[in-house]
């Protein structure tokens, strides 16, 4: 099983959280230059060139995974992301209708940070409380590695990898 995990907007591939990843699932992990993108010519095959099993995203790049995810129904483990559509900041802009995300089959997990000031837990938990599985932790934007790795390893049992 391969998986992509897709860094945030101010970030980059070289993260504990990334690295820790590396050493648990076969994963990509691409620098992406998101100010480079345009956000009109753009689609998120820019980004994710191939297709793969499962993917993480963080911030900026857990709305690029969202979208990835929703539109080929793969499971995905999302850190604080950064979901409602900002035309100055997102290079793409994709809309999914209540009933579309209703039709995804539960998939999506989340970590929020509840003290995160980058983005609102409260929009992002409004956004998806149909179709995640929202686990809220005593954090700002940036999680800590310590407190991501039981989630991670939640989420390879819940996408079937065994090590």
């Amino acid at each position: 099983m391969k998986g992509i995990y897709i860094h945030g907007l101010e970030s980059n591939n070289k993260g504990s959280k990334i690295s820790y990843t590396h050493t648990v699932l076969d994963i990509d992990s691409p620098p992406i230059n998101y100010k480079k993108l345009n956000a009109i010519d753009c689609s998120i095959h820019d980004v994710i060139e191939q297709d793969y099993d499962f993917i993480i995203g963080s911030s900026m790049g857990g709305y690029v995974a969202y979208n990835y995810a929703i539109c080929n129904n793969k499971p995905m483990l999302l850190l604080n992301p950064s979901l409602v559509y900002d035309a100055e900041k997102h290079p793409f802009n994709y809309q999914f209708t209540p009933e579309e995300l209703a039709k995804y089959d539960n998939k999506c997990n989340v970590l929020l940070g509840v003290h995160d000031d980058v983005v609102n837990p409260n929009v992002t938990k409004d956004k998806l409380q149909v179709t995640a599985n929202i686990i809220e932790l005593e954090c700002g934007h940036r999680i800590p590695l310590e407190a991501f790795k039981p989630y991670l390893q939640e989420f390879i049992k819940i996408i079937g990898v065994t090590n």
